[in-house]
């Protein structure tokens, strides 16, 4: 997982990275404190870096992913909970990927990137070749606003703590030339205009180049990860061209689950792929789980390296 953000970070936070660094160090009280880089003051730059997304594109991205990151692995996330009302009462549907394998990641084509804000950038990738996702999902459902003479359909023998149902699911989804767009709010630092020349040296877009010389991508990599602050996802929106498969085997049965699914796993490969009001239910609700899970992913496993600096060494 931490080797896919590695390779986007130089596909995307390298893109964003044109210039940047951290608070005053530790230690070093005659340094300046590292000022927030503004992504509108560095316009000009991103002519430059949209070239260099280009160049990406152009078989170097899809070799850095290669083995490195296709497939990747998921594991062990919590999800945003769904609300929904079955059998005339209210739930509360929190998923967990437990395992998920994704395959097809290396045939992508990185969108140009454009500035929305002094932090926030558009980013965008079409992945060209199917992608598949394999894996097992586990499904908390809570019943909520329960009336003490209810039925508690999570747990019938339990109806005074009426606890949340647990339920697992096999997954199998396959989908043809997925897009991917999204707006990252990315916060980095870099040198103050009143530190001392020579004592601060910022990222700029020729060292980017450096990421093309035998070890120079960790030696980039380190840098961008240095110089970030804080990295989430803003918004989030998916589109598929066609869905080739869609399975799910779930692992237990009873009235609460035949109901659930029916509520909300009702959709066919051939109803979502007319694009009607079905394909679009189907992806507001995955717009909204998705970046709940890379907003989980970038806190696990990208977060920790973050250095909040701009100071080298």
């Amino acid at each position: 997982m931490v080797s896919f953000f590695r390779a986007a970070a130089l596909a995307l936070f390298a893109v964003a990275g044109v210039s940047a660094q951290d608070a005053a160090p530790q230690g070093k009280p005659d340094r300046l404190p590292c000022a927030p880089l503004d992504f509108v003051e560095k316009k000009a730059d991103f002519a430059t870096i949209n070239m260099l997304v280009g160049l990406a594109n152009g078989g170097i991205l899809k070799s850095m992913l290669a083995g490195k990151a296709d497939p990747l692995t998921i594991t062990e996330k919590r999800l945003d909970a769904v609300p929904f009302s079955v059998l005339g009462n209210d739930f509360q549907l929190t998923p967990v990927v437990q395992r998920l394998d994704v395959k097809g990641l290396s045939d992508i084509k990185i969108r140009s990137v454009n500035i929305t804000s002094p932090t926030n950038l558009d980013l965008g990738a079409d992945f060209s070749a199917e992608l598949s996702m394999e894996g097992t999902l586990r499904f908390e459902i809570a019943q909520v606003n329960k009336q003490w003479w209810q039925i508690c359909w999570t747990n019938i023998l339990q109806p005074k703590t009426c606890p949340p149902k647990i339920i697992s699911t096999d997954v199998g989804i396959g989908l043809q030339k997925l897009g991917v767009g999204t707006n990252m709010k990315v916060e980095m630092l870099q040198c103050n205009k009143a530190a001392p020349a020579g004592t601060c040296k910022d990222l700029t877009v020729t060292d980017l180049f450096s990421a093309l010389a035998p070890g120079g991508t960790d030696a980039l990599l380190k840098r961008i990860l240095l110089r970030l602050k804080d990295v989430s996802m803003s918004s989030l929106a998916l589109q598929f061209d066609q869905i080739t498969k869609l399975n799910f085997h779930f692992h237990s049965s009873g009235p609460l689950l035949t109901e659930f699914g029916q509520k909300l796993f009702k959709f066919t490969t051939t109803e979502l792929n007319k694009k009607g009001d079905m394909y679009r239910n189907v992806i507001n609700v995955s717009n909204q789980l998705f970046k709940t899970l890379v907003n989980k992913v970038i806190g696990d496993k990208l977060k920790p390296m973050f250095g909040a600096g701009c100071y080298d060494a």
